[in-house]
């Protein structure tokens, strides 16, 4: 198996471009209910990186109920058209919040596009927005902005007391993103998923959804849509190679879970082909990290010492899109693989301040 930036095998290929190491216990799932017209290819695509499901209602004809809400882990919405009842949907948003679920306000939200309480100074983190959309300065440093790429949004020109924010807009020097203090409320005022573009909002979604986790790193996006770039690579632990990568801690907490993206040889139908042997669970381990040596030109860092290891038999697997290998020139069917961890697995890793280099290396394994 070949993994994508995260593991592979034989038959197996694992392609060298995305995975994810999450503190949470479970993937995210999302309720999207926009003043708009469904866009089923974002849908898809953000439950490809949060890893649950991603649901669409029309709040142009309905409000949605806190009941339905509070089955999700968050709720997404943005303002094109009327809502059916603004202020009817933004109480239900704040009750929502309240008991624990995570609001992503979109454009022509904040701070008055909307209506109840979720517009209120407590639960709206924007006070003021700027009139011009301007680009991302790509100065970021929360996980909001990991592995994000350029878009455009409308600088935030003032914040609610207590409201945090990160990454500035060019050329005002402003931010584009900011969140309540406990992240129960995001606002991103240029979001509106896509649709009219605006760049990476995708990634930065599926952060706000997720933040704070351990380590993401997804796949590349491609053209056309729901294609990545991948760089092929065996990873099989009986006979080799094992495939690793490193990764940067910020954080003590566990890791919990693991996502990692895989495609098989050759293979290009979205359902996982029948294989003998058969591919019965992946080996993973974390390692200490041996940094390149810098009076060695050429010289590179690499894994050490395993420090934790686990087998994954309760892995899920399921078809996230289609991988291009640019050194086969030819597209494949790509997986995306997940394994919620026991407590007994969890990797409770040292972290010397400010942080720490690991490795993680995922390998298939056939009966």
């Amino acid at each position: 198996m070949r993994l994508n930036n995260g593991i592979s095998c034989v038959p197996v290929v694992l392609f060298l471009a995305g995975m994810g190491i999450a503190p949470a216990a479970n993937a995210a799932s999302a309720l999207y209910a926009p003043s708009e017209a469904d866009s089923p290819s974002f849908r898809a695509a953000l439950r490809l990186l949060i890893g649950g499901d991603v649901d669409y209602f029309d709040a142009r004809y309905m409000t949605p109920t806190v009941d339905l809400m509070i089955q999700y882990d968050s709720v997404l919405t943005w303002k094109n058209y009327s809502y059916w009842n603004p202020v009817e949907f933004g109480n239900n948003l704040a009750d929502y919040a309240d008991l624990g679920g995570r609001v992503i306000l979109g454009q022509w939200c904040c701070p008055d596009g909307l209506g109840g309480r979720i517009m209120q100074p407590e639960y709206c983190p924007v006070a003021a927005l700027g009139a011009t959309w301007e680009p991302y300065a790509g100065d970021g440093v929360d996980c909001v902005h990991d592995g994000v790429g350029s878009y455009n949004s409308v600088p935030i020109t003032a914040l609610q007391p207590g409201a945090q924010a990160d990454g500035t807009l060019i050329p005002s020097g402003l931010p584009g993103i900011a969140w309540r203090g406990d992240r129960r409320v995001y606002c991103g005022p240029g979001n509106t998923c896509e649709m009219y573009g605006g760049g990476d909002w995708l990634h930065l979604t599926a952060n706000m959804i997720l933040c704070p986790y351990k380590w993401q790193q997804p796949p590349e996006p491609a053209h056309p849509q729901n294609v990545y770039y991948g760089w092929n690579q065996f990873s099989e632990w009986c006979y080799g190679p094992v495939v690793a990568d490193d990764w940067f801690c910020s954080t003590p907490e566990p890791v919990t879970e693991i996502h990692w993206w895989g495609s098989f040889i050759g293979w290009k139908e979205p359902t996982p082909p029948a294989q003998w042997p058969p591919l019965t669970h992946f080996h993973i381990q974390f390692w200490t990290d041996v940094p390149a040596d810098p009076s060695m030109p050429g010289d590179f860092s690499h894994p050490g010492t395993v420090i934790h290891e686990v087998f994954c038999y309760n892995y899920t697997c399921e078809f996230g899109g289609w991988d291009f290998d640019p050194q086969m020139q030819e597209y494949e069917a790509c997986f995306r693989f997940s394994e919620v961890l026991h407590p007994e697995q969890y990797f409770y890793q040292p972290l010397p301040p400010p942080g720490s280099i690991f490795w993680i290396s995922i390998a298939a394994c056939y009966d």
